[in-house]
């Protein structure tokens, strides 16, 4: 097996786009990968990390995915 290189953003298919799926079993995939996130603390440095970013935004203004995605190519590069 080759050795990733995780210093860049990976270019590969993801598992889940490469084969057709029904609904229920992506779903399960979804569900499965939630509690691994939840179980190994995934969503703690994330959350942090958008808690900075928001930090910048007047609390008024809507954000959305976009916007954050936006965020997140300014502040690391794409």
């Amino acid at each position: 097996m080759t050795q990733q290189d995780f210093s860049r953003r990976s270019t590969a298919t993801e598992l889940m786009d490469t084969d057709p799926v029904s609904f229920k079993e992506f779903d399960d995939y979804l569900r499965d990968l939630e509690r691994i996130n939840v179980l190994t603390l995934a969503y703690r440095p994330t959350l942090l990390w958008l808690k900075r970013v928001l930090a910048d935004f007047p609390a008024e203004r809507p954000i959305s995915v976009s916007t954050s995605a936006a965020a997140v190519a300014a502040c690391c590069g794409s």
